[in-house]
């Protein structure tokens, strides 16, 4: 089934808004000062979060920003990044126009229904789309819900790390049929994202395992490896100093913190080991290669870089 993935994932334009242009002109401003948006509150005031909240201030002049943040540590840093005109403990009892779920998947799903009762629109962040569609539905949220997928990021989490400029050209997804989605994209688009649409929640989660959640667990397991191996030698330190931008480019992943991870890996289990079984017979195509003809293996090499050569065209 995975050999057939890309076929299946299709990039819809909706309303001519897929892959907008990234500058933020005056006409972009306004347009997402008409978005209904002068409350906004940010549930989860980490990296995403917070640069969240940098991004729309600037995209929104004199838009009143709150955040709920329930580690101690991240609110204060949150607080002193000035995103935040405050930041609580729990959900308040105020209203919003917007509310953004930026959480892992599980915290967003537990807090959909709550924050539905403080504000009119809610976006939600998630990596994984369909568990939060279908409860989405179930609330009748339908109207009011937009879920959507910055696929922007760092491999440090944390309020301390966060940018306005964390989603500058970096694409932003959206689900086709969710019309509050239509009603967010003057936002993203002023915050200089490249809004982009994919069908439905299921295709979303299929392609992210292949272009996001699988390649992170394939990083780790190149960490893993030469871990193993490292430590069976000698002088570890001696690999430890040899490696270079390769293997810095390869691995970078394994510095990202594992707490968010688990959830989401756990909630796309079924795609992700799609992109797994896919990597692996690829490897396995190379394994094979060089125990039985290791001089054959040029087309394969040569199969990756034309790969690689029409990845770079597509994406850019």
């Amino acid at each position: 089934m995975f050999r057939h993935w890309a076929q299946r994932v299709r990039l819809l334009p909706q309303d001519s808004t897929d892959f907008r242009p990234a500058a933020s002109t005056t006409g972009e401003l306004a347009a997402a000062a008409d978005a209904g948006m002068s409350r906004l509150l940010v549930v989860g005031c980490g990296l995403m979060g917070t640069s969240l909240a940098l991004a729309w201030q600037r995209a929104i002049p004199g838009l009143w920003v709150e955040g709920v943040e329930i580690c101690p540590a991240h609110r204060l840093a949150a607080q002193s990044t000035g995103a935040f005109k405050n930041i609580w403990e729990k959900i308040p009892n105020n209203k919003y126009d917007w509310a953004v779920l930026s959480t892992p998947v599980d915290e967003a799903l537990q807090l959909l229904p709550e924050v539905a009762q403080v504000a009119e629109f809610i976006l939600d962040v998630c990596s994984v789309k369909t568990r939060i569609c279908e409860l989405a539905e179930t609330l009748n949220l339908k109207q009011r819900f937009a879920p959507t997928h910055p696929m922007a990021g760092k491999a440090t989490a944390g309020p301390q790390t966060a940018t306005a400029e964390l989603f500058v050209d970096m694409p932003w997804l959206c689900i086709v049929g969710w019309p509050a989605c239509a009603k967010i994209i003057p936002v993203l688009s002023a915050s200089r994202a490249l809004v982009q649409y994919l069908p439905s929640a299921e295709e979303h989660d299929l392609a992210v395992a292949f272009a996001s959640h699988g390649v992170h667990l394939t990083s780790l397991a190149v960490m893993l490896a030469f871990q193993k191996a490292c430590t069976q030698t000698e002088d570890c330190t001696s690999w430890q100093r040899m490696t270079g931008p390769g293997f810095r480019d390869v691995t970078r992943l394994s510095a990202s913190p594992p707490g968010f991870w688990v959830t989401t890996l756990a909630h796309n289990r079924t795609f992700v080991l799609q992109a797994l079984e896919g990597v692996m017979e690829e490897l396995q195509r190379f394994r094979e290669t060089l125990v039985h003809s290791p001089h054959q293996i040029e087309p394969l090499l040569q199969a990756a870089q034309d790969a690689y050569i029409q990845w770079k065209e597509g994406h850019a």
